[in-house]
C-alpha cells in the first residue's frame, strides 16, 4: 500500500498504525541525535546542555556537561590541548568561613516506600468498599443500580489488580531506609585566594556516524575564588561560590584544574561548524589532545623550572638582591640551604638543611654564626620553622602578584646555594626555592609558607 493509499483510505488517525512498519510511512525517530547531524546539535544548542557525550583529555572540567552517552554515542566534544598563558593570584586574607561538615550517615525511613504502602492500603480500602449506588426505594430502580454496581466492580477489578501489580513491584525494588550525611554546620578559618588564569584549549567536534571532525582553539578567562582551611581539613563544604583547596601531602598547594564553560567552549566551536569537516578517526583525535596538553604556553620556558610565581622565568635566571633577612643554615654542601626571617626569632628554611643533631647551624649575611632549635616542621612541604638567639628582621609577605619583577634574595652576593631562598616582588614574599619532588614545581608558594609559620606561631604563644 502506497503512502497515498494509506491516507485516503483510514483516515489520518488511522494512519500511523497502519503505515508505521512502511518505509514511506514511517514515524520520524524520537532520537534527537539521530535526526540530526552533530553540527546543526551545537549549532541549535538551547540553554540546556546538549545530548553530547563530553570527553576532557588533560587536567582540566568542563561545567554545564550532561552526563556521558557512553561508547554509543554519535556526537563527541573532545577538549583538551589545554595552554594556560597567565596566572595571577591576589592574596585575599584570612577569612572566618561557615560551612557544613560531614561527621557520619545516619539511616532514615524512605519516604517513597511510605508512599507506596499508602497507595497500595487505599486500593486495598476501595477493593472492600466496591462500588455503592443510593438507593430509591423504587424496587425496579434499585435493581437496576444493583446490577449497574456490579458491572462497574467487574470493570475497576482489573484496573485496580493492574496498579496494584505496578505498586507491588515498585515496592519490591524500593529500600524501607536511605542513608543519608550527618552535616554538622561550623566556622573554620581559611586562607582566600583570588585567582584568574587565561589561556586556550583545543576543542574538536566529532561526528561518529561519518568520521567527520570540526576543531577550534577556543581562548578562556576563568576566575575563582580558592579557600585554604589553616587546619588542614579538606572535609567541608564551603559556601557557594568558593572552592576547597585541598591541602594535602599529594597536591603542594597546587591550584584546582580549570573549570570552563560548556557554553562558552561550543560558541567558540561555532565559527568553525561552517567548514565540510575533516574525515579523522577518534584515536588520532584522542592522541594529538593528549600530546598537545602537556606542552606549555608559547614563549614561556619548558619543564618543571617554569612557574607562574616567577612570571615564566627560570629560577636560575632571576635577579639577586642582597638583603639581611635571609640567612645559611646547615653546614655541608650537599644539605645547606638558605632561609630568612618571619618573626624577629624565626627562620623559615627546608628541612633538608636540618642535621641529625638538635642544634642547627644558622650563619646571617656578616658573617657571624649562631645555632636554633627546630621548632616545628613540615614534611610533605619539605619547610622547618627555627627559633634563633639573635633577633633579626622579617620579610613580610606580597600583596597579590605584586608591581614589580620577581628577584631572589640571598645572604650576600657570593652565595652560590638557591635553595631556600625566597622569591620577592617588592619587599614582598611570593614564594620560596625549594621543590619537595623533581616534578613538582621548585617553588613552594607563599600560602603554603603563610599557613605553616602562622600554625607554628598561633601554637607556641
Amino acid at each position: 500500500m502506497t503512502a497515498r493509499r494509506c491516507r485516503f483510505a483510514l483516515g489520518l488517525p488511522l494512519l500511523l498504525a497502519a503505515c508505521a512498519g512502511g518505509p514511506v510511512g514511517s514515524a520520524p525517530s524520537a532520537d534527537p541525535v539521530a535526526a540530526t547531524d552533530c553540527r546543526r546539535l551545537v549549532e541549535e544548542a538551547g540553554p540546556g546542555p546538549p545530548a553530547l557525550t563530553v570527553v576532557t583529555l588533560g587536567p582540566l572540567e568542563v561545567a554545564g556537561a550532561a552526563e556521558s552517552g557512553g561508547d554509543a554515542a554519535r556526537c563527541r566534544l573532545l577538549v583538551g590541548g589545554l595552554e594556560i598563558r597567565e596566572v595571577r593570584r591576589e592574596p585575599g586574607g584570612i577569612l572566618t568561613l561557615e560551612g557544613e561538615r560531614t561527621t557520619g550517615t545516619r539511616r532514615r525511613p524512605n519516604p517513597e516506600h511510605r508512599r507506596l504502602v499508602r497507595e497500595l492500603r487505599r486500593l486495598e480500602r476501595e477493593a472492600e468498599r466496591g462500588t455503592r449506588l443510593s438507593r430509591t426505594g423504587d424496587p425496579a430502580v434499585d435493581i437496576v443500580g444493583t446490577l449497574l454496581s456490579g458491572v462497574l466492580d467487574l470493570l475497576r477489578r482489573g484496573e485496580r489488580e493492574r496498579t496494584r501489580a505496578e505498586l507491588e513491584a515498585r515496592l519490591a525494588r524500593t529500600p524501607r531506609s536511605v542513608e543519608e550525611p550527618v552535616l554538622v554546620r561550623e566556622r573554620f578559618a581559611a586562607e582566600i585566594t583570588r585567582l584568574e588564569r587565561r589561556g586556550r584549549v583545543v576543542v574538536v567536534l566529532w561526528d561518529a556516524a561519518t568520521g567527520r571532525a570540526w576543531r577550534a582553539r577556543v581562548p578562556f578567562r576563568e576566575r575563582r575564588i580558592l579557600a585554604r582551611p589553616l587546619d588542614g581539613r579538606n572535609d567541608r563544604r564551603p559556601p557557594p561560590g568558593i572552592t576547597l583547596v585541598a591541602t594535602g601531602d599529594d597536591t603542594n598547594g597546587q591550584d584546582p584544574p580549570p573549570r570552563l564553560s560548556l557554553g562558552e567552549l561550543l560558541a567558540g566551536l561555532r565559527p568553525a561548524l561552517a567548514t565540510p569537516g575533516e574525515l579523522v578517526g577518534l584515536a588520532d583525535i584522542e592522541t594529538a589532545l593528549r600530546a598537545a596538553a602537556v606542552l606549555p604556553a608559547a614563549g614561556r620556558p619548558r619543564g618543571p623550572e617554569a612557574d607562574a610565581g616567577t612570571g615564566g622565568i627560570p629560577v636560575e635566571a632571576l635577579p639577586v638582591r642582597v638583603h639581611p633577612a635571609v640567612v645559611q643554615v646547615g653546614e655541608g654542601e650537599g644539605t645547606r640551604a638558605l632561609g630568612f626571617y618571619v618573626a624577629s626569632d624565626r627562620v623559615l628554611t627546608l628541612t633538608r638543611a636540618l642535621p641529625a643533631g638538635s642544634l642547627v647551624p644558622v650563619e646571617t649575611g656578616d658573617g657571624r654564626r649562631l645555632y636554633g632549635l627546630v621548632d616545628a616542621r613540615d614534611e610533605a612541604l619539605g619547610l622547618a620553622l627555627l627559633w634563633v638567639p639573635r633577633p633579626g628582621p622579617p620579610l613580610a609577605w606580597a600583596r597579590g602578584e605584586g608591581t614589580g619583577s620577581p628577584a631572589l634574595l640571598l645572604p650576600r652576593a657570593d652565595v652560590a646555594v638557591r635553595a631556600g631562598a625566597p622569591v620577592v616582588v617588592g619587599e614582598g614574599v611570593l614564594a620560596m626555592v625549594g621543590a619537595v619532588r623533581p616534578d613538582r614545581s621548585p617553588l613552594i608558594h607563599a600560602g603554603d609558607l603563610r599557613r605553616f609559620t602562622a600554625r607554628v606561631l598561633a601554637a607556641s604563644r
